[in-house]
């Protein structure tokens, strides 16, 4: 058994090629994002992880503010609104 902390196990599993959870925003969001494009501006992620979620509303307008505790799946979000071609000062991540 694996004596990792939860950063190091998060670490680990982000480091690896591609991403854990797919690009595609969870269930929970879509099912909310015509509420969400209708009321907000600002939106803030805990437990980003990759930053699926983080990335989606950040193309959707919003300013979004993600945090983990795994630098290295902080760097994904960052990524992703570049390659799309998204301003990436849209997303603040602590």
């Amino acid at each position: 058994m694996s004596e990792d902390t939860p950063k190091e196990f998060w670490d680990d599993r982000y480091s690896e090629s591609g991403y854990a959870y797919g690009v595609r925003p969870s269930r929970l969001l879509l099912a909310w994002s015509d509420t969400i494009s209708k009321s907000g501006t600002r939106a803030f992620v805990p437990g980003c992880g990759e930053g699926r979620d983080a990335v989606f509303l950040a193309m959707m307008g919003l300013q979004v503010t993600a945090v983990d505790m795994s630098p290295v799946g902080l760097e994904k979000p960052e990524r992703s609104l570049n390659v799309m071609g998204s301003p990436s000062k849209r997303l603040k991540q602590t």
